[in-house]
């Protein structure tokens, strides 16, 4: 039992340390023109689907997880990182919008692309880190029950 005790525990610090593990899928850099910008408000935060004119004529849809360039939407030339994920009912999304061209050239908004944040690892490792030291109690209890009985 002392062994699933220190695993819990080597696993919750792990968890702590690498909540901010980079998300695994490619990114991908497109350039052209913002169409049209839609924002979804769910409570307090927002979200936003962005339809995207590439220079090669392609045309994107992105779920915006970073505020996007509102200021350049159809008139400046902007540079949009996204990741190339498979992500079943929803469109790629976007991490990075920086803009190319215009009268703000360079300003850029980004959003880290993790698999959870640090909220989530934290939470995680408290409980698997109580559950370690509950599980930890209950077996020294119960060495000590046998002990005595043997005793």
């Amino acid at each position: 039992m002392y062994l699933v005790m220190w695993a819990c525990i080597i696993l919750a610090v792990v968890f702590a340390v690498h909540t901010t593990w980079p998300s695994s899928a490619p990114r991908r850099q497109v350039v052209g023109m913002i169409s049209s910008i839609t924002d979804i408000k769910q409570g307090r935060s927002h979200s936003y689907t962005i339809d995207f004119r590439a220079d090669n004529g392609l045309v994107y849809e992105f779920d915006g997880a970073a505020t996007p360039l509102f200021f350049a939407q159809g008139r400046d030339k902007v540079e949009i990182t996204y990741l190339d994920e498979q992500r079943t009912g929803h469109y790629r999304r976007a991490i990075e919008f920086r803009a190319l061209t215009g009268p703000r050239a360079g300003y850029d908004t980004a959003v880290s692309p993790d698999w959870f944040g640090p909220w989530l690892g934290v939470l995680f490792s408290a409980i698997v880190g109580i559950a370690a030291i509950i599980g930890s109690n209950r077996n020294k209890r119960a060495s000590q029950q046998v002990l005595a009985q043997t005793a």
